[in-house]
């Protein structure tokens, strides 16, 4: 049976990690962690395993997020990614936060990462980063028809669809599977770095 580890390091405050065994989520946790993922995202890991009587090497892939998000926590989830893959010879499957709060929404969706004070924002393959300020003018110039989905509330956009950080997790989890089913590797494993308000995000090497 297909087994999968999924790990989130987006979020500085917290990550976490999900086995998945064909396509079903069996075990999850969320760990505060307030900027110690460093120190405790491999414990964790192990913890989880252990609970789950699994060891490394009986998972075909491990899936980790790329970002949006913190800069340090997504390179430690990289970082431990990269490690796994090197010492165990095994694929690694990657999701941006864009990827899974689009999963199975239409392609023309507006995808909201809210992270701090910034929204980074996808339209289709285009990128874009505001305040919230800017982002309500922006929208405003979309129309009403377009769907938006984002990882927060917005009150002055009523129609948003707000996906919550534990559905989130099952998203990511239901996207890496597929991902893995359909060999849909990544060999470079990079993030989604964070540029400042006003620079588009770019891809840059751990």
């Amino acid at each position: 049976m297909p087994k999968i580890l999924c790990f989130d390091t987006t979020n500085d405050e917290s990550s976490a990690i999900a086995i998945v065994v064909e396509n079903k989520i069996i075990s999850k946790k969320e760990s505060i962690e307030k900027n110690r993922q460093a120190e405790l995202l491999i414990p964790n890991i192990e913890n989880i395993m252990k609970q789950n009587k699994n060891t490394y090497k009986d998972f075909n892939t491990f899936a980790v997020t790329t970002g949006p998000g913190s800069f340090t926590g997504i390179r430690i989830g990289l970082s431990v990614a990269k490690t796994l893959k090197l010492i165990l010879d095994k694929p690694i499957v990657t999701c941006s936060l864009f990827e899974v709060l689009g999963y199975n929404q239409s392609k023309n969706a507006i995808i909201i990462v809210k992270y701090g004070m910034n929204y980074f924002v996808r339209i289709q393959d285009t990128f874009k980063v505001f305040k919230k300020e800017e982002l309500l003018e922006f929208l405003k110039e979309q129309g009403k028809n377009i769907a938006i989905i984002s990882n927060c509330k917005i009150l002055e956009i009523p129609s948003m669809i707000s996906i919550d950080q534990n559905k989130i997790i099952d998203l990511f989890c239901l996207l890496a599977y597929k991902k893995f089913e359909n060999s849909d590797f990544d060999n470079e494993i990079k993030p989604l770095y964070i540029r400042p308000v006003g620079i588009s995000l770019r891809r840059v090497v751990l």
